[in-house]
C-alpha cells in the first residue's frame, strides 16, 4: 500500500510540474513576415518580435508589475493584440 501511495504522490507531484511550467505563445507572422511572441525575462513575461530576415528580436514590452502573453497580429498585419496580467504583490507594512 505504502508503494502504491508513493507513485501516486509522485505522478501527482509531476502533473503538477508539467502543467504549472508556461509554454511560449508566438503569433503567425505579420504581413512583413516578422514573429510575435512572448519571453520570460527575470521573472516576467514580455511580448517580443523578431524579423523573419535579420533573426534579431526587439522587446515591445517592459512593465514592471505585469505578464503580456498571448500576441496575436491584427488581420492586417500591422498590429499586435495581447493580454496583460497583474502580478499580486504582498501588502506591505505601514507604521500608523
Amino acid at each position: 500500500m505504502r508503494r502504491v501511495r508513493t507513485i501516486v504522490v509522485a505522478t501527482t507531484l509531476a502533473a503538477a510540474a508539467f502543467v504549472s511550467i508556461p509554454g511560449a505563445v508566438a503569433a503567425p507572422p505579420g504581413t512583413n513576415g516578422d514573429i510575435a511572441f512572448n519571453r520570460l525575462t527575470h521573472g516576467q513575461f514580455d511580448i517580443w518580435v523578431v524579423d523573419d530576415e535579420s533573426t534579431s528580436t526587439v522587446r515591445l514590452t517592459r512593465t514592471d508589475r505585469f505578464n503580456e502573453d498571448m500576441p496575436e497580429w491584427s488581420p492586417d498585419g500591422t498590429q499586435i493584440a495581447y493580454a496583460r496580467c497583474g502580478r499580486t504583490e504582498p501588502p506591505t507594512a505601514t507604521s500608523s
